[in-house]
């Protein structure tokens, strides 16, 4: 068993305690890298470190590694956290800025759907036409009302059937009754003055 263990020491590199903290210290957690993926790596590395805290290595290393600045300054100004306590704060950091992405990505998804539904229809889409009262393409040519003469205002490019004239009709109707309203006042009193200027 003697011989077997000094075997083993003879054979197996010696490991340099001093670069493998130089690893350990210098490890960072990247742009996109997912913070349980850091942690696992750290832990890893400080195997071969020989520190006498270990934990206290580690939650150095995830703090001052760590690529959010946000929960890394709240974690040093609320003082000596202990590793448990830094890896649930780092943890929802991270799930709380995953569900704000999808959440404020949902909401551009929205603005562009809404946007799309505002722009203008194609003219290849089938309506109901204001000129003629069928359904085709939003094309002028294709309009059977083109060129054609409505036989209610005399006018052209559209049928009777969509004709608005008659509103137009009423109210000058109106306004020519009204007219000849006060026209006949006016004269009703025109003749009362004359008669009454003969009497006197």
């Amino acid at each position: 068993m003697v011989y077997l263990k000094k075997f083993r020491d003879y054979c197996e590199p010696k490991k340099n305690v001093l670069h493998s903290r130089f690893l350990f210290y210098n490890r960072k957690q990247e742009e996109n890298e997912p913070f349980d993926q850091f942690l696992t790596d750290i832990k890893k590395l400080v195997k071969s470190c020989k520190f006498q805290a270990e934990d206290e290595a580690v939650r150095d290393r995830l703090v001052l590694g760590t690529n959010d600045l946000n929960t890394q300054k709240k974690i040093v100004i609320e003082g000596d956290a202990d590793l448990d306590t830094v890896i649930t704060k780092l943890r929802l950091a991270e799930l709380g800025r995953q569900q704000a992405a999808e959440v404020q990505g949902k909401v551009k998804v929205d603005k562009v759907d809404r946007k799309f539904n505002s722009k203008p229809m194609p003219n290849n889409m089938v309506l109901k036409c204001k000129w003629c009262g069928e359904q085709h393409e939003r094309k002028l040519e294709v309009c059977p009302a083109r060129g054609k003469l409505c036989t209610k205002c005399n006018r052209y490019n559209h049928f009777a059937t969509v004709c608005r004239s008659r509103y137009v009709k009423v109210i000058a109707d109106n306004n020519l009754k009204n007219q000849e309203d006060s026209d006949s006042e006016f004269y009703c009193g025109g003749v009362q003055k004359v008669i009454h200027e003969k009497t006197n």
